[in-house]
């Protein structure tokens, strides 16, 4: 206005800027400056990521601009929205209400790992909550993936990985992890692909609590500390540690950067890896050479549904002061299902259950009894093993040495001795 002077200089004389024509045209031709008069080979841009209130704005005028002066088309290949990040109770973030959180806050208390999972958690088409409750919550997360990397690694210890098991030897065990791992490879590299990240995170939470934690690893203890240190039966498991977490490394990278970067360099690598960083290396394909036919998977969701009849069983008992530990336990199953018994054949169900004897049978007189929940035809009887507990591997045998050791352990400890 008239007989304005500038606050800062005391300046009289003001000239109007004319560069700005529209804030929307200036905005939406910001591809010909940044891409096609700079980098014309990259134009146009892969994606456009903005608010979802930009259809009308930046996205609209963008397409305008390329369309009108250009004639060329688009200047994105793709679009993605996202919505706004709100408080704990879906509430805009506002002084006023004392209600916003500062990123660096949340990073010295929870670390930067931990608010990079709670970004790629979140389904940010949607409005997307923060709060510190809401944080402890992926940390539970994160510990989990975390322990479970802790696990492999503490049992690579010395294991070469350019001589892995073949897939022909593998014990079909784990041949099921890896065609587990094979379809998790699968759904978050299309999820990466669609930008989905929070089914990236979901689906390696999902595959480190219900396939490996809770039953594939729980199972994996007995071979990897009691058997032959380089049997092929404990080679076989570390084969299958190995990929398991040289793949979640690798996939869950581009998240957790920082802590698979951890995992990365602790790790033993194949020579074919770049061992500076893990993000220096491609993700996995995919595991199809290990992966089992869908009726070997079947049969293995059959046993995996019966271990959980089984440890039903087992809790009853051990509440009862019937055993102590699972390993206690001489466990008979009894049932008229034929295809329930084809399923298990031929499968260690012992060691799958976690018992030192598991066999089809009658229950022994003075046995907690139960039936199954997943098979209700399945009778299950669970009463102390007999013979002696073996000082090594816990297991109950009536075929102990003289130092009370199991033939198992008796014949590893033997052959560990000529080596010394």
């Amino acid at each position: 206005p008239e007989g304005f002077t500038c606050p800062h200089c005391g300046g009289k004389d003001f000239t109007k800027e004319k560069d700005t024509l529209d804030c929307w045209f200036d905005s939406g031709s910001t591809h010909y400056a940044s891409l096609m008069h700079r980098t014309p080979e990259l134009w146009p841009a892969d994606v456009y990521l903005e608010g979802a209130d930009q259809y009308r704005g930046w996205f609209q005028s963008s397409l305008l601009t390329s369309v009108g002066a250009l004639d060329r088309g688009a200047p994105f290949r793709q679009v993605l929205t996202h919505g706004w990040t709100v408080d704990g109770q879906g509430r805009a973030m506002h002084k006023s209400l004392g209600n916003g959180v500062d990123p660096a806050d949340l990073i010295k208390e929870f670390g930067a790992d931990i608010v990079r999972l709670w970004a790629a958690s979140s389904d940010y088409h949607a409005d997307v909550r923060c709060s510190k409750e809401i944080f402890k919550q992926i940390a539970q997360n994160y510990l989990k993936f975390r322990n479970t990397a802790r696990y492999c690694l503490g049992n690579l210890n010395e294991f070469d990985p350019n001589n892995l098991v073949p897939a022909e030897q593998l014990e079909e065990l784990d041949r099921w992890a890896l065609t587990k791992l094979d379809k998790l490879v699968k759904e978050c590299r299309q999820a990466y692909n669609g930008y989905e990240f929070h089914l990236v995170s979901h689906a390696i939470n999902d595959f480190c609590v219900v396939e490996l934690s809770s039953f594939y690893l729980d199972i994996l203890k007995d071979r990897l500390y009691c058997e032959e240190k380089n049997g092929l039966r404990r080679r076989s498991a570390q084969t299958a540690l190995f990929l398991i977490l040289d793949a979640m490394a690798k996939v869950f990278a581009p998240i957790l950067a920082f802590t698979c970067d951890e995992i990365w360099q602790s790790m033993p690598h194949r020579d074919t890896d770049d061992d500076r960083n893990v993000l220096l290396n491609q993700m996995p394909e995919d595991f199809a050479i290990y992966a089992l036919d869908e009726a070997a998977m079947a049969k293995w969701d059959t046993v995996m549904k019966l271990r959980q009849d089984v440890n039903g069983v087992l809790e009853k008992a051990r509440a009862d002061k019937r055993i102590g530990k699972a390993l206690e336990a001489h466990v008979t199953l009894k049932t008229d299902d034929a295809a329930l018994k084809a399923a298990c054949a031929g499968v260690n169900l012992a060691e799958v259950c976690i018992v030192s004897a598991c066999d089809w049978n009658e229950p022994e007189e003075g046995a907690e009894v139960g039936q199954g929940v997943n098979f209700p035809a399945l009778t299950i009887g669970v009463s102390e093993a007999k013979g002696t507990k073996c000082p090594r591997c816990w297991m109950h045998s009536e075929h102990a040495n003289a130092e009370g050791l199991c033939p198992r352990c008796a014949a590893v400890i033997a052959k560990l001795d000529v080596e010394l």
